[in-house]
């Protein structure tokens, strides 16, 4: 959770703990890297070291990860690296209108994410949620939602709203991460 003002009246309009999140990466070298939607920067790629050596853990007072477990196959992990590729650099945006649409972008057509938007399609991509067609093969007890309508807090564990999530896959405890002790 960040200190800005505009987090604290997202934290109040979403009745949400968390205001920000990415999705965390390994690497087949083993690197961890975060993939985030930041306002001034848009789309990016940082490695863990990077994230450590600049201090940018200090931006947020609060830091937690979530594991997920899915099942990964060569194509969904090839996939997601493909869309990975063509979304960095892509900027920053999240308007009224944005949050109102109903359709899903999760490839190269999006032309602009925020930081939830983010997750839920690279989420979409791997399989972990219900993307439009699947969810109309599952039935009426898993629900498609578009990438537009999650929030940082959707993802959170004390979240009120159930992830429409794609079956095998199960998500792990928050954990926090105290950057204070020494």
């Amino acid at each position: 959770c960040s200190m800005s003002g505009v987090a604290a009246v997202q934290r109040a309009l979403t009745r949400g703990y968390w205001d920000h999140v990415g999705v965390v990466i390994k690497f087949a070298t083993g690197q961890i890297g975060i993939l985030e939607a930041m306002g001034m920067v848009g789309v990016a790629l940082c490695a863990w070291q990077e994230f450590m050596d600049n201090r940018y853990f200090e931006l947020y007072p609060k830091l937690a990860i979530r594991k997920v477990t899915f099942p990964r196959t060569d194509e969904n992990m090839r996939e997601f690296t493909k869309f990975v590729r063509e979304i960095i650099g892509k900027p920053y945006k999240i308007s009224f209108s944005k949050l109102m649409r109903r359709d899903s972008s999760t490839g190269p057509r999006n032309q602009d994410f925020y930081c939830s938007e983010l997750v839920a399609n690279c989420w979409k991509q791997l399989g972990i949620l219900v993307n439009k067609s699947e969810g109309e093969d599952l039935g009426s007890e898993t629900t498609y939602r578009p990438g537009t309508w999650y929030w940082p807090s959707t993802f959170s564990a004390s979240s009120k709203v159930a992830l429409p999530l794609m079956p095998g896959v199960v998500l792990g405890d928050e954990f926090l991460i105290d950057f204070n002790i020494s």
